[in-house]
């Protein structure tokens, strides 16, 4: 997911989302995924209750780096022309 999620922002050429606001995003998805894989792996914690884990933790810091970057999020990203014309 955080792969694409930088290859979409780099081919719309998104200016305004820079490589560290796309770092610190993907981060705060990819790094409870690695905690819970490294506790799976050790034997600390089960598949349920990584998942458990990793949705607890991710979504409230995916929360913080939309609130962080508010001018990012909140505003319109395309005009979707393509759908309208089909429509019309």
């Amino acid at each position: 997911m955080s792969i694409f999620d930088a290859l979409d922002r780099a081919d719309r050429g998104d200016a305004r989302s820079t490589r560290v606001a796309t770092l610190s995003r993907n981060g705060r998805i990819d790094v409870p995924a690695h905690v819970a894989i490294a506790l799976m792996a050790i034997g600390a914690i089960g598949f349920d209750a990584a998942m458990r884990f990793e949705h607890a933790v991710m979504l409230p810091a995916m929360l913080l780096a939309m609130l962080l970057r508010i001018d990012e999020y909140a505003t319109v990203h395309h005009e979707h022309a393509p759908m309208r014309e089909a429509m019309a």
